[in-house]
């Protein structure tokens, strides 16, 4: 039994080393007033506003922003030309679905395209946030690396809120 418990242990303080350690970049975007915490291996280029991050790999890439505009609609249209200026041949599938991350309401957009030559998967979101802006994600992921990218991604995503 205490061997049991024992590496569970072991395997639980690994996760949470591995974790705190994962994500330890912390950007944040002055006028939306919100903050999104980074993987600290993630290269990080800020262009004005505009932060964009990539794997290590260059299998994830992201690009965070927010825009003068309450209107999600709106925003929407602006957020998938960028999405478009980054992504070849990129195609939307279905209607926007809601989000709520940490409180801030939004919409989330998923589709595929190609980015050098390579498939990826791509997701736009965009949040609502207190400084009346729309904080967005632009999310690329290689094909290939989609499902062990999803836990980093989704930690990302997850760690957006108002500040």
């Amino acid at each position: 039994m205490m061997r049991i418990l024992g590496k569970y242990v072991l395997v639980a303080a690994w996760l949470a080393a591995g974790s705190a350690a994962a994500l330890a970049d912390t950007y944040m975007d002055k006028l939306a007033k919100v903050q999104v915490t980074l993987p600290d291996n993630f290269s990080k280029t800020q262009n004005g506003q505009t932060l964009t991050v990539s794997a290590p790999d260059e299998t994830v890439s992201m690009v965070i922003d927010s825009l003068a505009e309450t209107d999600l609609e709106a925003a929407g249209k602006a957020i998938d030309r960028r999405a478009a200026e980054k992504v070849n041949e990129l195609k939307f599938k279905g209607s926007p679905r809601k989000v709520k991350i940490n409180g801030l309401q939004g919409v989330t957009l998923t589709g595929s395209g190609t980015v050098k030559a390579k498939a990826v998967r791509v997701n736009t979101m965009a949040l609502i946030t207190p400084a009346n802006r729309v904080f967005f994600v632009i999310t690329t992921v290689n094909d290939d690396a989609t499902k062990a990218a999803a836990p980093v991604i989704q930690q990302i995503l997850s760690s957006i809120k108002a500040v």
